[in-house]
């Protein structure tokens, strides 16, 4: 088990560390990856409480905003949350009507 986490950290801290020093919309989209497979990670936790969020809005939430701070900085950071915000309920008043609760 060390000898596979070994490796993959040998592959990765070069491809890592060569993203990060180029910057830019490469950068972005590195931190868009890891914190989507947070994000994903996150809502599997909660699967495993009981809850049931949506891994789509979860992910595209996160990688929407990350790109969206690329491409505008924080201009339009309000809009887009709001906008996830009432997704979201939309989301959960469906499932509720479903008859989950």
């Amino acid at each position: 088990m060390l000898a596979k986490r070994l490796l993959v950290i040998i592959i990765l801290i070069p491809i890592v560390v060569s993203l990060v020093a180029a910057g830019g919309w490469l950068f972005y989209i590195l931190v868009a990856a890891v914190l989507s497979l947070a994000g994903w990670e996150y809502v599997h936790i909660f699967q495993q409480g009981g809850f049931s969020p949506s891994i789509v809005l979860v992910v595209a939430g996160i990688t929407g905003l990350v790109l969206e701070r690329g491409i505008f900085g924080w201009a339009h950071q309000d809009v887009l949350l709001g906008v996830l915000v009432l997704v979201a309920m939309a989301f959960h008043m469906v499932a509720y009507e479903a008859g989950k609760d």
